[in-house]
């Protein structure tokens, strides 16, 4: 007679088990949410980098693979293929931080050309003092505002302000500003810091990915070593399609926006435009970023109502941008629907900000591949697994 196996007893036994197990997924799970929000801009600056490794390493082993460079170092006898990889990533972040730096002179020079005019002109009278233009803007602007805007909405904006009417207010806001301020000025050096380490560390991702990759995975099980060199090398081929997705964006936004301020004739128009490119790669919030001095140049120099045209095809072009281009092109490069980036943008600003943003598309796709190689290939294997054979 066969032993009950249903006692009580072994009940018991059996749901304390499974609730220590599950009480004890839940603390490693707890501990490593709270260990990655402690550390959560040392995992900001490590992907920034590996952005940046992204652009460097493909240009990086083009340059190495060259006979010509391979040549000028002395030819494949004098040369190893590591030491051609370090040589060529070193030029190339070299060359890149050079351009960033002449971009950065180039797109600067009407900002300052602006402010140097109005250093010169101010107070000078006649047709070029800008001080009697920015007068006559502001008189502009005032008469619109007066004029153009419901009286309801304009109580509304003035109650916001009105605390702030006379000197003594003004100066009560600066001082809590500053006292709000002062606790944030570690984070600023961090952040300075964290700025000057990301060329290095895009460097050395560059140069020893396959090698951090294998330190890395050697941690894991060895059973484990297949699947997980298998998602390391999809999530390659992902961040990969992402960085040149987000390298169009850049592109059509400098062209789109040179082209709209050539039309509104706007002095500048591609530099501005220029300048429009490069912020577009910031995530999310480049696009105001380089929308906010052009705008400001605009109402300098042309007036208020080239200002607000400005203002209005930024807000277009964001809009547009925002909704259509970028989740068609960036679901086009990694076989996502548009609706769906839109949707995960949503999900990664709720729960990351924006960097949530900005790795929101890439993470989708690589949870995408984990479903249907994991979940959905098993659960069809199950199902098959248990159809009895026709006889």
């Amino acid at each position: 007679m066969e032993p009950n196996v249903n006692t009580p007893e072994i009940w018991v036994n059996v749901v304390s088990k499974r609730l220590l197990r599950f009480l004890l997924y839940a603390i490693i799970i707890v501990g490593v949410v709270l260990f990655l929000v402690r550390i959560r801009s040392i995992l900001i600056t490590l992907f920034l980098a590996g952005a940046f490794a992204y652009i460097i390493r493909p240009v990086a082993i083009r340059l190495a693979a060259s006979n010509l460079f391979i040549m000028l170092h002395g030819g494949p006898r004098f040369t190893s293929r590591q030491s051609l990889r370090i040589l060529s990533s070193l030029y190339v972040l070299i060359l890149f931080l050079f351009l960033g730096w002449v971009s950065m002179r180039v797109i600067m020079k009407p900002f300052l050309h602006e402010l140097k005019r109005v250093t010169e002109n101010w107070g000078a009278g006649g047709p070029e003092d800008l001080s009697l233009k920015l007068e006559h803007n502001l008189f502009n602007l005032k008469s619109w505002y007066s004029t153009r805007i419901p009286e309801g909405w304009r109580k509304s904006i003035e109650n916001q302000f009105g605390q702030v009417q006379n000197y003594q207010n003004v100066r009560g806001q600066m001082t809590a500003w500053i006292s709000r301020a002062l606790p944030h000025a570690r984070n600023v050096v961090q952040n300075v810091v964290e700025i000057v380490l990301l060329p290095v560390l895009a460097f050395y991702f560059a140069v020893d990915s396959k090698r951090l990759k294998h330190e890395f995975v050697s941690l894991l099980p060895r059973k484990w070593w297949r699947e997980v060199f298998r998602m390391v090398h999809v999530f390659n081929g992902i961040m990969h399609s992402y960085i040149i997705g987000q390298g169009i964006l850049c592109v059509l936004a400098g062209v789109i926006v040179g082209i709209g301020l050539w039309l509104l004739r706007m002095d500048y128009w591609l530099i501005l435009g220029l300048l429009a490119g490069f912020t577009r790669a910031i995530p999310i919030i480049g696009p105001i970023l380089g929308g906010i001095p052009i705008i400001l140049l605009a109402f300098i120099t042309k007036g208020f109502a080239v200002a607000l045209g400005v203002l209005i095809f930024f807000t277009l072009l964001n809009f547009a941008e925002s909704k259509f281009i970028m989740p068609y092109i960036i679901g086009d490069r990694m076989n996502l629907h548009p609706l769906v980036i839109i949707i995960v943008l949503l999900i990664g600003e709720e729960f990351g900000g924006l960097l949530g943003m900005f790795f929101a598309a890439p993470i989708a796709a690589l949870v995408r591949e984990l479903l249907r190689r994991y979940w959905l290939k098993s659960r069809e294997y199950q199902r098959h697994s248990k159809l009895k054979p026709v006889t």
